[in-house]
């Protein structure tokens, strides 16, 4: 958004009703922190403006003189303010002759002022030590990457984090791109999260068009096969992609009920997130599960699986467990306060919850 029509936004819309943390990270970081979960936040845009938005629990690494790494309060960043404008609309809102289908949102934003989300140069060498500090690592921002050498240098990059830490979990949040370079650098994550939009779009990015064609949100089986071409052809050892309704997660290995609970929790999350407009604590998230139940959408997808795959037993309609995946019906929100980032939030939610019930314990995370 350049600054004519900034000017433009404020002098028809005066002040924002609200003032939030955007960005992926922003969003992520935030809300495991409030979860009671150790974050450590990375981004070449940290201003004062963030700092006074995000939990004052979040630490930042910074190098010092001497080369060591310290952790930081956010309250200690300078750097410039960048803002977008979300505007968020309800299901059934008409102007003029159309009528908004489902509850969404438009968003306006302002051009980086650090136009590459990649590591300070002063980083780069503690890289491997940063990656012994945290149990999972989130990245996201790649859309905003564009020539080869990017790419090249976040292979490497990703490289070091692991070299020390070779359980470190690599996960990446996927936002939609043109620039099929992407492509080179996701087999390097163990895990990647996106909506049936965005699978959708990176199996056009394959070139696994027909199978992109059959994609529908109406249909689980279409998503799962279409999820499970996509990662073959990526290699990546789960794979997250949240839909209306349900979520399907597949792995490498066979999953076990923690990840279907794992699943529920990061939905009630999610969901508390979207009924009241703010970020969810443990305390928050019991009450919602006490009061809200399953979307029938979910279960009517469960059902629609299970039909073309018998075999798998009606069990799995009680658990949706499969050999080698999970589908699980979410909590959805009639009339929600809130619909950005509800996606980066589930994914990187359920599997913080799945890292956490694996060790029985919290777990530190580093979100870039």
């Amino acid at each position: 958004m350049d600054s004519k029509l900034f000017a433009w936004v404020y002098s028809h819309f005066g002040e924002p009703s609200e003032k939030r943390i955007g960005g992926q990270a922003g969003i992520i970081s935030n809300q495991l922190s409030f979860l009671g979960q150790e974050v450590l936040l990375y981004s070449p845009d940290l201003n004062k403006h963030i700092a006074e938005l995000s939990n004052p629990n979040i630490k930042i690494p910074v190098v010092e003189k001497s080369g060591k790494i310290s952790l930081k309060s956010l309250s200690e960043v300078h750097g410039t303010p960048r803002v977008n404008w979300i505007f968020e609309f309800e299901k059934g809102l008409k102007t003029k002759d159309f009528v908004v289908p489902r509850d969404n949102r438009f968003i306006l934003s302002s051009k980086s002022v650090n136009s590459k989300p990649v590591f300070d140069v002063n980083l780069k060498t503690k890289l491997p030590e940063l990656g012994k500090l945290v149990d999972v690592c989130y990245i996201s921002g790649y859309h905003r990457l564009e020539d080869s050498g990017d790419f090249a240098e976040e292979k490497h990059d990703l490289g070091l984090l692991k070299s020390k830490n070779k359980k470190l979990v690599l996960h990446y949040e996927y936002v939609r791109t043109k620039n099929p370079e992407i492509l080179s650098v996701l087999p390097r994550f163990d895990s990647l999260g996106c909506d049936e939009v965005e699978l959708r779009q990176l199996l056009e990015l394959l070139g696994e068009d027909k199978q992109a064609k059959k994609v529908s949100s109406d249909d689980s089986n279409s998503i799962f096969e279409g999820a499970a071409l996509l990662k073959k052809r990526l290699k990546v050892k789960r794979l997250h992609v949240h839909n209306l309704g349900y979520a399907l997660n597949l792995y490498d290995y066979k999953p076990t009920l923690n990840d279907v609970i794992a699943m529920l929790f990061a939905s009630s999350v999610t969901n508390t997130k979207a009924k009241f407009g703010k970020y969810v604590t443990f305390k928050k998230q019991h009450s919602f599960c006490i009061n809200e139940g399953l979307s029938h959408l979910g279960f009517k997808a469960l059902a629609s699986f299970y039909r073309k795959h018998p075999h798998l037993g009606k069990n799995f309609l009680e658990s949706g467990l499969g050999e080698d995946f999970i589908l699980v019906p979410l909590h959805v929100v009639d009339k929600p306060v809130y619909t950005v980032g509800l996606g980066d939030t589930i994914s990187s939610v359920s599997l913080g919850a799945e890292i956490a019930l694996k060790k029985q314990s919290l777990f530190s995370s580093t979100i870039f």
